[in-house]
Formats: structure tokens, sequence, C-alpha cells
């Protein structure tokens, strides 16, 4: 991990994990595909995302 944080820190690239908000809104088109794929009626579904660090539902509850 030191490592990568320190490439993002001296080269022009983001770190792209857990530690940036950037990873957050970038997943959550997870909620809008969800949505689309169910033609927006989501009033009886039920949506079950994996848990780690809890990055993945932050994502999630975020775009919905």
């Amino acid at each position: 991990m030191k490592i990568v944080e320190s490439l993002s820190e001296n080269f022009p690239v983001a770190l792209m994990n857990s530690k940036n908000a950037w990873r957050i809104l970038g997943q959550e088109s997870y909620s809008y595909e969800i949505a689309q794929h169910f033609d927006y009626d989501l009033q009886d579904l039920v949506i079950v995302v994996p848990i780690g660090n809890a990055g993945n539902i932050t994502a999630v509850l975020e775009g919905f």
C-alpha cells in the first residue's frame, strides 16, 4: 500500500481504492444499472451487496 500511495503522490495518477472518494463515486453506477435493469420499479426489490470495508454498500446507497 505504501508503494501505491507513494506513486499517487509523486506521479499524475489517482489512487483508486477505499481510501479515495473517487472510487465510491465511480461505483455509484451500480445503482443506476440495477434501476435500469428493473425499469426503475424498485419498490419491492431487495439488493444484497458484499461488504468488506463497506465501500461497495456505500457506493450503492449513494447511487440510490
